[in-house]
């Protein structure tokens, strides 16, 4: 079986760790590598070091952080009560932005309904209250106005969806939109159909027609 010696002859492993001619002893010389680690004024167990270690660098660190973040440490609860607060803060603010924007927008389709309201009756309105739908005569073919932001073009032979709404249209009020379609189907029917995109057809019986006025 093969023997370590603490031998301490220059050129071995143990010399070059501690530089030092006593092997049992954790005293070094500037030459070690253990006197570089932790830079020892008297022994090594007695924990005491000096000078910019690699050991004095590392407790050092630990002891800052220890006291700056530390779970149990003031700073650390006082950063962690005022990022609450912020959060809670914030989140008051979004909701209290939120209803406001309800409110104007609430507002402003009341606004749309009363113009509405102008230009089609009290008896076509209250239809329109009912089933979010607007029906409009063109030269050329029937209409129907959903308040989605869809129109149904109506013909002899078929029903077609189209897609045609105001630009930025979810940045004014549903009624809105309805009224703009309108107007356009009875001033340049030609010029909104050119516009429109086509969404497909189906064919026109009765009850079909019945189910798109609802």
């Amino acid at each position: 079986m093969t023997s370590f010696s603490s031998s301490t002859t220059d050129g071995g492993t143990w010399s070059s760790w501690v530089g030092t001619d006593t092997a049992t002893t954790a005293t070094g010389s500037t030459s070690g590598t253990w006197y570089t680690w932790i830079r020892c004024d008297s022994t090594a167990t007695s924990g005491t070091s000096t000078g910019d270690t690699t050991w004095v660098r590392w407790t050092t660190a630990a002891e800052i952080h220890d006291r700056n973040y530390g779970e149990g440490s003031i700073d650390r609860q006082e950063e962690q009560r005022r990022y609450r607060a912020g959060a809670a803060q914030e989140a008051l603010e979004r909701r209290e932005r939120a209803a406001t924007q309800q409110k104007e927008k609430e507002k402003a389709e009341i606004r749309a309904k009363d113009l509405l309201l102008d230009l089609i009756g009290e008896k076509e309105l209250a239809v329109y209250n009912e089933t979010g739908r607007l029906f409009v005569k063109g030269k050329k073919f029937d209409y129907i106005i959903q308040k989605s932001g869809f129109i149904k073009k109506i013909s002899k032979e078929k029903i077609t969806d189209l897609c045609v709404h105001l630009n930025n249209r979810y940045s004014f009020p549903e009624t809105d939109n309805v009224i703009a379609m309108k107007l356009a189907i009875e001033s340049d029917e030609s010029g909104l159909l050119k516009l429109a995109n086509d969404h497909g057809s189906v064919a026109r019986p009765r009850e079909l027609l019945k189910a798109a006025c609802m």
